[in-house]
Parts: structure tokens; sequence; C-alpha cells
């Protein structure tokens, strides 16, 4: 795993420079409502939230981020709340994306607090392990293999950050919301 992530440093500071461009689609704000819609919705009291899972995750994060030569992410509830309240809407209303079906996106959900602002999301079906040691690796070792979230986890802007892994059952999503202060 380690020997993956160092192969790939190099290139991911050249993608954390770089800017990503999303255009508008036509039609896709009526056809996610029309997803969400149809999708089955869960009562909030159904999903759980154990802060020692985001406390795990944002140590082995930090672990990748140090075997990689970067300083360690320092914790921000403001993102962390942001990461918290974007997973707990996904799992509730059952979606996967970025924005929410409205079109709400990061920068809405972190009022100003950062200039850059990435975040890395995470989707468990039938997760059979929820100790928070185990699931943090879990979570980690899935965003060390995807290029583009591996690239906010080594992004050497980013100087904060906030975790959040919300369950329903065995289901459950992680959001970790990144902040920098100074863009590359």
């Amino acid at each position: 795993m380690r020997a993956y992530i160092y192969a790939f440093s190099v290139a991911v500071l050249a993608l954390s420079a770089s800017a990503l461009v999303i255009r508008d689609v036509p039609g896709a704000e009526a056809e996610a409502k029309t997803r969400l819609s149809s999708a089955p919705q869960v009562a909030p009291e159904q999903i759980t939230f154990n802060p020692a899972h985001a406390e795990a995750l944002m140590i082995a994060i930090n672990s990748e981020r140090e075997f990689s030569g970067l300083p360690p992410l320092i914790w921000d509830p403001t993102l962390a709340a942001a990461a918290r309240g974007h997973a707990e809407d996904m799992e509730r209303r059952n979606y996967f994306d970025h924005a929410s079906p409205e079109g709400a996106g990061l920068h809405d959900r972190v009022d100003g607090a950062y200039p850059l602002l990435r975040q890395t999301m995470w989707e468990a079906r039938n997760q059979p392990r929820w100790e928070p040691e185990s699931l943090a690796g879990d979570v980690a070792a899935a965003w060390s293999s995807d290029l583009s979230q591996l690239s906010a986890v080594l992004d050497p802007s980013v100087t904060h950050a906030g975790a959040a892994i919300v369950r329903r059952s065995y289901d459950g999503r992680a959001v970790m919301v990144f902040g920098g202060r100074v863009s590359m």
C-alpha cells in the first residue's frame, strides 16, 4: 500500500496544482430531483455517528501524509461539521455525490473559512467491520487506491481537515473535507 502511495506522490502533487472545472449540464437538476424523489428516504434517527470513527480516520490519513513527507492535518470543527452534514444527508436521502441533488456543493457547506477546499468521499454497502481502526483503514486504503481521492489526501496546500463516518445498519458514508488558506 505504502509503495503505491509513494509511486504516485509526484503525479498527485502535479494534479493538486491543477483545477477541475465542472460545467452545468442542461436538465441535470431536474434529473437529480426526479432521482431523489424516487429514492427511499431514511429517518434521521436511523443514522448514527461515532466520533471515534472520525478520529481514527484522521489518524490514518495523517499517517499517509507523514509517510509522504507532508505535515499532519489539523482538525477543524467547521470542516468536520460540513463533512458530517454531507455524509448524513447522502445517507438519509440515498445519493452519493460531491453536490446535493439541489446542487449545493462544498463551498456552500463551508462558508468562506478556507479559500482552498477539497473533499473525499467513500460509500459502503454491507460493510461487515465497523470498529473505528478497521473501518478507518478500509476508507484510507480505498482513497489511497484512487488517484483523484489520493490527490486530495496528499495535497500540500491543505493544512486543516474534518471528517465524518455515518452509518445505517451495515451501510455508511465517509466524507473528509480539507481546507487550505493558500493555494499553490
